[in-house]
């Protein structure tokens, strides 16, 4: 899914996270399956993840997501 994001979503601050945090999620739960990682570290290792992809996200010159762009043609109220 991850992969699918990228590729089929464009390139902005939503999908530079989502989608590159499936696919390291994919990769540690896997190692956590095969026994090579535990729980306990597993966790707390995707939370790191999570937020330095969302610190990247926030730096980058990347475009917001056109669903959460503030539609201006129509009238308030």
């Amino acid at each position: 899914m991850g992969v699918l994001i990228l590729v089929v979503g464009a390139i902005d601050k939503v999908t530079i996270v989502v989608g590159p945090f499936l696919i390291i999620s994919t990769v540690v739960s896997l190692l956590r399956q095969t026994g090579r990682l535990s729980e306990n570290t597993e966790v707390p290792c995707l939370m790191i993840v999570v937020g330095l992809l969302a610190l990247i996200a926030r730096f980058l010159p990347l475009p917001m997501p056109r669903w959460l762009e503030e539609d201006t043609k129509t009238p308030k109220g």
